[in-house]
């Protein structure tokens, strides 16, 4: 059985994520609200719009708990929501994260 881990992918892409409110000529701008931007993010991280709101509030949180405005507690009720699917294919099983 082949589990997931996380891996230098996925916290750049955590690392993406945190970076998508920018602060560009002393004014923060956030890329995931810009739909043209934020189509584009999507595209090149492998996510879709449906995951939109989802990684904003994401996202949001984990600003918060880097800050320190809020404790890692807060990220529990998006943890919650994270599971591993099984899927058959001709090598075998392959779990992915859901």
């Amino acid at each position: 059985m082949e589990l997931v881990e996380v891996g230098l992918r996925d916290a750049a892409l955590l690392l993406d994520l945190l970076n998508t409110t920018p602060v560009v000529e002393g004014r923060q701008r956030d890329i995931l609200a810009d739909g043209a931007q934020a189509s584009t993010w999507l595209r090149e991280h492998g996510a879709t719009e449906a995951e939109l709101a989802e990684l904003v509030e994401a996202r949001n949180v984990l600003q918060a708990v880097v800050r320190g405005a809020e404790s890692a507690a807060a990220l529990e009720p998006h943890l919650n929501e994270v599971g591993l699917r099984v899927r058959a294919t001709t090598g075998g099983v392959r779990w992915e994260l859901d």
